[in-house]
């Protein structure tokens, strides 16, 4: 039959017929008080919800990690490369400068950002009601949970670039662990490193074996949120907390370090392949004490 405006009216599986219901919310504030509209229901739920946090979620969830471990793979990948260059000539590789440390950097910051984007462009951000979170044997209890609609495996994603650079640093970190001391941060860098791939390999478990668990979003949130926190605690307290100690308590020591000439670091690498050939057939001490020798005469001499 037609309704009074004569169109037809149609029911659905369930028998009912289609309708347009406004959800109010009654909301005190210092001032007044009254009801505003925070949603419709037309056949499904639709909240009148900002997806501005869930997109800034998705932006900034892995874009945090990525700037520290883009910075430090640079880093080390810039040291393993001068000294595998030292071995064999004493011309330096290229793109060793600043500037180009800087252009390579934010490039792999960027590969981050384009992935977001392709991310937005293919799922857009969106807002769901998950009634299964907090699912009750007692209808009369059941609760809806108002969350970003991201995946398990979406999340996990959006962490990969960034848990690759990681990888990534942690094994030029390894390559780079017998460069001598006075010439790079290879130790604090490395130690950081391990430190915070043991906080991952401890993550994802936890993470993927509470899929099913009654208490899943409170346990995968606060399991990520000390993911998070302690990968960027360890990076603080391992590279930049000595530094902040050297200002604060030692300032005489602050002082401008003496730039090395290409030639000291050909000097150093040689000296490095040469500490390993006689690691066998000397102590450590005798031939580290070797290596300290050439060194100081080398930087004497330049």
């Amino acid at each position: 039959f037609s309704g009074s405006a004569g169109t037809p009216v149609i029911f659905n599986e369930n028998g009912d017929a289609p309708g347009r219901y406004d959800i109010f919310q009654y909301q005190i504030t210092n001032k007044s008080a009254e009801y505003k509209v925070i949603g419709q229901w037309t056949n499904q739920l639709h909240l009148n919800v900002s997806t501005m946090v869930c997109s800034f979620r998705r932006i900034f969830l892995g874009l945090g990690m990525c700037f520290s471990y883009a910075a430090l793979l640079t880093k080390t990948n810039r040291i393993h490369r001068i000294f595998e260059q030292g071995k064999k000539s004493v011309t330096a590789p290229k793109f060793i400068s600043p500037a180009s440390q800087l252009v390579i950097t934010f490039s792999l910051i960027s590969m981050q950002l384009i992935g977001v984007f392709i991310w937005f462009a293919i799922d857009p951000p969106h807002t769901i009601v998950d009634y299964g979170e907090q699912r009750t044997l007692e209808p009369e209890n059941a609760r809806g949970v108002l969350k970003c609609d991201i995946s398990d495996l979406s999340l996990i994603c959006s962490l990969g670039y960034s848990i690759l650079l990681m990888v990534t640093c942690t094994v030029y970190a390894i390559k780079t662990r017998g460069v001598p001391e006075t010439f790079n941060e290879a130790k604090p860098i490395g130690f950081t490193m391990y430190t915070t791939c043991i906080i991952w390999l401890a993550f994802i478990p936890i993470f993927f074996g509470t899929a099913q668990s009654a208490e899943k979003m409170y346990i995968q949130t606060t399991t990520l949120t000390v993911s998070m926190s302690l990968s960027a605690s360890v990076s603080l307290g391992m590279l930049y907390m000595p530094k902040v100690y050297i200002i604060i308590f030692h300032p005489e020591q602050n002082v401008q370090k003496r730039k090395r000439s290409f030639k000291a670091v050909v000097t150093a690498a040689t000296m490095q392949s040469k500490l390993t050939q006689k690691g066998n057939d000397r102590p450590n001490g005798e031939v580290k004490t070797e290596l300290c020798e050439s060194l100081e005469t080398n930087s004497k001499s330049s």
